[in-house]
Formats: C-alpha cells, structure tokens, sequence
C-alpha cells in the first residue's frame, strides 16, 4: 500500500484511495438530467478547516448531489476570496461534475436589511452585496439569506411591517441590479420574536415587490415550519404548507429546501436541529418530501453538522446520506402505538417535556382513520 507522504498531505489533488472512489462512482455531464427520481440531497460542510475547493472533494467523497457553504463571516470585515481559491473551486466543480443550480451558498446571520439603525443597514447591503459577487466569481447558482429582524435591539422599537418589506426590497433590488447570474433566496424563520419570514405572506409580499422575478425565490427550512405551527407529521398539515406556499408565493419560486428534523415540539418557536430521524418530526414528513413530484430538481440540503469537532465531515455525511433511501422507500406508515413508542424514546432522549405527544394518533384509530392522520 502506498503511504502517504508530507507533500502528498497539503497538496489539493486527489489521494489514491479518492482516485479509486472517483473512478468507481465517475458521473457522466449531464447526470443531474438523467436522474431517474431528479431528487438531489447533499449536506453543509464548513470552510474552517480547509478551503473551498476542497469542500466540493468532501461532498463528493460523501456521495452528496448538492453542496452548501457559509459565505463571508459574522465580523464586519469582508475580505474578498482570492483569485487562485476562485479557479481551484471552479475546477473542482467541473472535476467533479456539479452545477451551477446545486451550488447554494449562505450569507451571514448577522445581517438586518429592515433595521432601523442606519449604519447596520448599511453594514447588511454591504454584506448582501459581496456575498453576492463572491458567489458570481464563484459560479454559485444560489444564495440564502435571512431578511432580519423588524425589532430594534437598542432602543426596543418595532418597526411598521410595510416600511421594513420595503427597505428589503429594495437593497434586494439594488444587488439584483448589480450582480449578474446568483439567485437570492429568502429563508423562512421559526416565527419567532418580530423576525421577518415566519410567516409564508410576508416572503410573498417581498417577492411581488421585487423587480427581477427570475432570480429570486425562497428556501424552505423543514424545522423552521414545523417548529413555526406546520405539524409535518400529519399529511393534511404538510398539504396546508405546501398550499400556503403556492398561495401567498407561488411553486416555482421555491428553489432550494433545508432538510432538518426538529429537536423541539410544533409551534415551539425554538430553532433547534437535529440529524434526519433523530428529532420529533418523524420518519413519513421526510418520507412525503423526498417523494413529493411538486418537489423535483430541488437541492435539498441537510444542515445539521457532527457535535464532535474531532469527527469527519464526509464519513458524517456519508452515514446521513445513507438513510436517503430508507425514507424514500418508506411506502407503508407505521401503527400509531408504535409510533407513540417512537417518539417516547426520543423525547426522553432530547429531555421535551410537556406537550410531545398531544399531536400524535390515538391509540385505537381504524384503518380508515389512521390514513386520514397520516
């Protein structure tokens, strides 16, 4: 076995084992359009540990079909990426075969389009904005950001929702106008405090303001809106969603889904993530969202990361992509006794007390019935 070297270590070309991976599992170009269920899950991997080109290798190796990273930091310093980083991430991506459409990048939390502090606004475009260019040099198709807050964290003020849907509108028109191929993307919150997007409308509102209808849309977070009042674990809860969507924003602006399950209960207004089947939300929301034809050539991207800095990123991912087919090919519901089992030995684990199981089947339920809850 050959070893592996110092040199070999710090060098950016792939080992022989990633060879022998690579060859075995070498995508054709077009792989993403001779899909046969055209569902594409991948995972967010951090570029704290090594750069970005080498976070397209990491995703590859943990067989993702689309990848996320965090653009810009949480500081007000904005330092543009360089341009060797930019060709070595392009090159990655046509090495290993991903477009444009399953490149999402997410901008900093930090940012408050609608405050009412003018040098934080300020701050915020200039923040949107780089991400932005960045994400253009970079040929990254998508870019999530959180619109902000209505309330003012100083002083207390809550600001008029109309004044504060037009302060996003129009940075967002004014990098739109300045940029040339990056989607914005307005991420749904969990409804909690006077943060905008907690509620489906108001991203509607955005989206019928906003001039270059194109290239803008949203991103669904799965633990946002089940902890913002949609119990997914329902079939009827998880058609209202959908409906809302369509309704007050439309299908085709849905362009990118955070899959999450939910370390706390429906309409908790916590945001807490947790690995798919390892949260309240249960195995069938994951199961109607994978197999969900209204859903196709979505990136869905897990977030949830290991809690263990020691533990890999890909042999994390690569066990989480795993269990991909196992929702998928879940046809037939579980019994509701055995479900409330289920979620007892998950709610003792993530120490919920209270309301866990008020919003679960009863125990006697026919079969005509439990469809109908399902």
């Amino acid at each position: 076995m050959p070893k592996r070297t110092r040199k070999h270590i710090y060098s950016e070309e792939p080992t022989w084992r990633e060879k022998k991976i690579i060859n075995e599992s070498k995508r054709k170009l077009d792989w993403f359009e001779n899909s046969k269920d055209k569902v594409f899950v991948g995972a967010h991997f951090s570029t704290k540990s090594c750069g970005l080109q080498k976070v397209i290798r990491k995703a590859y190796l943990s067989r993702s079909q689309a990848v996320a990273f965090v653009i810009g930091s949480r500081q007000h310093t904005l330092s543009e990426i360089p341009d060797t980083q930019v060709k070595k991430f392009r090159k990655a991506c046509e090495y290993y075969r991903y477009p444009s459409h399953l490149l999402c990048a997410h901008a900093s939390i930090t940012m408050n389009l609608a405050a009412s502090d003018k040098w934080l606004r300020n701050i915020s475009l200039q923040k949107l904005l780089f991400s932005a260019e960045q994400c253009d040099r970079l040929n990254v198709g998508n870019l999530v950001i959180h619109c902000g807050s209505m309330k003012d964290k100083k002083t207390g003020v809550v600001i008029d929702e109309n004044v504060a849907i037009e302060r996003v509108v129009e940075y967002i028109d004014l990098v739109l106008e300045k940029t040339n191929s990056v989607n914005i993307l307005l991420e749904n919150t969990c409804n909690e405090g006077n943060r905008i997007g907690g509620n489906f409308e108001i991203l509607g509102r955005i989206i019928k303001q906003v001039k270059n209808k194109e290239r803008i849309g949203i991103c669904l977070d799965t633990c946002h809106a089940f902890v913002a009042g949609y119990d997914l674990r329902r079939k009827a809860e998880y058609e209202r969603m959908i409906n809302d969507i369509d309704l007050e924003i439309g299908l085709p602006f849905l362009k990118t889904i955070h899959l999450n399950d939910s370390e706390s209960e429906v309409n908790s207004k916590k945001d807490r993530h947790r690995p798919l089947g390892e949260g309240l939300m249960g195995d069938l929301a994951f199961h109607r969202i994978l197999t969900d034809n209204r859903l196709k050539n979505i990136p869905m991207i897990m977030e949830t990361s290991p809690k263990k800095t020691t533990v890999d990123e890909t042999k994390f991912f690569s066990k989480e992509m795993q269990k991909i087919p196992y929702f998928k090919e879940l046809l037939n519901p579980p019994e509701p006794e055995k479900q409330r089992k289920k979620y007892k030995q998950r709610a003792k684990k993530l120490k919920v007390i209270g309301p866990t199981l008020q919003s679960l089947p009863p125990k006697k339920t026919s079969k005509y019935e439990r469809r109908c809850i399902f």
